[in-house]
């Protein structure tokens, strides 16, 4: 922002000074035979070429300036001066930074200097705060680059990690390159060393523990190790066990999360071989001792089961069900009208950010604006006065308010900064994301809820398409309560 304000001030101040230069010169000279109140027009469309010019003049003159830096620094490079390359490159970044470049033409151009420098920097042996912050930013503005990013991550591999200010660059990263399965067990290891279990850190396992190879197969026994510590017992807990059990004998530890698992997870066609072989494993040992090796691990959350009434109760929910079933019926229809409205609002507002003419339209626009105001400029120079136009005040929206009685829970975890952190992730794919504290077994679970409904079938509705997006793992629906 600084930087436009900065080009547009010396565009403007030029213009009126080359401009009102030119114009005394040559207008005088020249006899258009206009009235003298038609004089502004000659003047203004004198301001506007000299303007547009100044502006073309100095991108000309800064992308020339910038372009022989980066070129003196790839040379410097290549005879292996290291430090006569990083001034060059600190040369070319001023010139970007100064007024000469338009911000147009800098979003334009930077491309070639930010991928030079940021892969200058990763050659670099002496890492500073300030090539660190830089890399990080490219990679957050271009995370598809799987180049940048293998050689980044392997450097913060053998340094000291990731750091927490560098997760949501990481995050991008494997997001972006999840089909990379070089990029994706990079990011398993470096979430390994921190005990990671966040939402990030869960899908680059998924992704770096599938498919054959050893590097998977290592992962996925560190990975089962986590979850050993964590006491999880879910069906991918167990897949996990069994393939750490597998690849070498299985000790004690592994043996009780494997109990744990057979004895909590339900049996379907999914998952019958896995408990089957898990049976394998525990053969021989009697109930006592099977109950004593599932101490410390946390059972998969059951579904509700359904509320069972009789006799009268049971006719009045009925009736009482079947009016509530026509009010949100009738309400859901003028509802859905406007959701329809609104979605194709949002859409047509997302195709005019997306498209590339959006950000020249705009520019244009500010150009003109501020032509106008160089305009006035002027003519307030031969006495005539612009009265300032009044604007309306913008009422502010009301506030919503909620009544639904019903929530989803995507996720439960015995640590507060994992359900935040898996809070603030939802919150970044826009969906209504909140946690709350609950106790059950003398634990403290963190359980993180999303939005609020007026019914169970709407949550289950919206549950499963999220479900179905790939946006959360499982959900089932909750009483909603106020979030902590």
């Amino acid at each position: 922002m600084a930087h436009a304000l900065k080009h547009m001030a010396f565009r403007i101040w030029g213009t009126v000074l080359i401009g009102g230069l030119i114009g005394l010169w040559l207008l005088p000279a020249l006899d258009f035979g206009l009235e003298p109140a038609w004089l502004p027009v000659p003047a203004a469309v004198l301001v506007l070429l000299v303007f547009f010019f100044l502006g073309w003049l100095f991108n000309r003159v800064g992308l020339f300036l910038a372009d022989r830096h980066i070129e003196e620094a790839v040379a410097w490079e290549r005879v292996g001066s290291v430090a006569a390359a990083g001034a060059a490159y600190e040369k070319a970044l001023a010139i970007f930074d100064s007024f000469l470049i338009s911000p147009h033409a800098k979003r334009v151009a930077s491309d070639r200097l930010t991928s030079r420098l940021t892969r200058f920097y990763l050659a670099k042996t002496d890492k500073q705060q300030t090539s660190e912050t830089f890399i990080a930013s490219y990679l957050r503005a271009h995370p598809d680059d799987g180049a940048v990013a293998e050689s980044w991550l392997r450097q913060a591999r053998a340094g000291e990690g990731l750091g927490p200010r560098f997760y949501d660059t990481a995050a991008g990263v494997g997001e972006a390159l999840a089909g990379n399965r070089v990029i994706q067990q990079l990011l398993a290891r470096l979430y390994l060393s921190e005990n990671r279990t966040d939402f990030p850190a869960l899908q680059t396992y998924r992704r770096a523990t599938g498919g054959r190879g050893r590097a998977g197969r290592t992962i996925a026994r560190d990975v089962a190790r986590l979850f050993l510590k964590d006491g999880r017992a879910d069906e991918w807990a167990l897949q996990l066990y069994l393939q750490a059990a597998a690849a070498d004998e299985p000790g004690q530890e592994l043996l009780n999360g494997i109990a744990a698992c057979v004895h909590w997870i339900p049996e379907t066609s999914r998952n019958r071989r896995m408990l089957t072989v898990g049976s394998q494993y525990l053969e021989g040992l009697d109930p006592e001792q099977l109950a004593l090796m599932r101490v410390g691990f946390t059972p998969p959350k059951p579904l509700e089961p359904p509320v069972t009434q009789s006799g009268l109760k049971k006719i009045g929910l009925l009736i009482g069900k079947a009016l509530w079933a026509g009010l949100v019926g009738t309400s859901g229809v003028l509802l859905g009208g406007v959701r329809t409205a609104h979605d194709l609002s949002r859409k047509l507002i997302s195709r005019v950010q997306r498209s590339p003419m959006t950000r020249p339209i705009l520019n244009w626009v500010a150009v003109t604006l501020l032509t106008i105001v160089v305009v006035v400029l002027v003519i307030n120079t031969v006495g005539y006065l612009v009265r300032p136009r009044s604007t309306d005040k913008v009422a502010a929206p009301a506030k919503k308010v909620v009544t639904n009685l019903f929530t989803l829970q995507v996720a439960a975890y015995l640590k507060k900064k994992h359900a935040e952190k898996y809070v603030a992730h939802l919150k970044t794919l826009g969906l209504d994301a909140f946690w709350i504290v609950t106790t059950r077994r003398n634990k403290t679970w963190y359980q993180v809820r999303v939005s609020h409904f007026p019914d169970k079938a709407a949550a289950r509705a919206y549950g499963q398409s999220l479900k179905e997006q790939g946006l959360i793992d499982d959900f089932y629906v909750a009483n909603y309560e106020p979030a902590s």
